[in-house]
């Protein structure tokens, strides 16, 4: 019974761990990333649109405008982002939340 607890516990803290951190982060709604592409276009807004799945899935399902930056391979990708911190930068992937 005792190592029973000891497993819910844990894979309580295992499941709900990811979602730690994530409040700092604002989810941008579908109607939202169209405003911002349409605001973008129109010169009114700037930002780094970043396709985060492997290039094969990016060529054939990506946002226009966005580059590839797959996470599997971040460490020799990572310099598509730049360097300027302050740069709004929104990340998308398969919609897994």
């Amino acid at each position: 019974m005792q190592r029973l607890v000891w497993l819910l516990v844990f894979l309580s803290l295992f499941v709900s761990f990811p979602a730690f951190g994530m409040e700092r982060f604002k989810i941008v709604t579908t109607e939202e990333m169209r405003t911002m592409l349409q605001q973008r276009e129109e010169g009114k807004i700037d930002f780094l649109l970043v396709n985060t799945l492997d290039k094969l899935l990016f060529d054939n399902e990506s946002i226009p405008g966005s580059i590839n930056v797959p996470w599997a391979s971040v460490d020799k990708t990572m310099h598509r982002l730049g360097t300027d911190k302050d740069h709004p930068i929104i990340l998308y992937c398969k919609g897994y939340r």
